[in-house]
């Protein structure tokens, strides 16, 4: 049977506990499991968007907000013509005071007319 090597763990100035070498290369897998697991979620979180909004309107603000607390990361650009910008995103049948463009985390890009909820824009 092989001895363990203990290293020692300062804690404060006065205390030190000891913890087998095989318990620390335990610790640093566990550590590099966690990181590659919650690593992707942290990535898909941040979902970068563009919002394009009429600059008189409250409204949109509310949605940036909204937005930015449920996972996305929101540049909101106000627009006088809103048409045009409709139009280079292919949603000028529609009608609403912002439209969104975001670049989901496959490099697609999506247009999102009006208030969406974020459950049916991560559908």
């Amino acid at each position: 049977m092989r001895n363990s090597t203990l290293a020692p763990i300062r804690n404060g100035q006065t205390n030190s506990i000891m913890i087998p070498h095989r318990m620390k290369n335990v610790m640093k897998l566990k550590t590099m499991v966690a990181t590659a697991f919650f690593a992707p979620m942290l990535a898909i979180a941040a979902m970068p968007a563009t919002l394009y909004k009429d600059p008189n309107c409250g409204c949109c603000e509310e949605y940036v907000k909204y937005l930015n607390a449920n996972g996305f990361k929101v540049k909101a650009i106000n627009s006088g013509d809103m048409s045009a910008i409709k139009k280079q995103l292919g949603s000028d049948k529609m009608a609403s005071c912002h439209t969104m463009q975001i670049t989901a985390s496959n490099g697609r890009k999506y247009t999102v007319e009006g208030h969406v909820p974020v459950a049916a824009i991560n559908k």
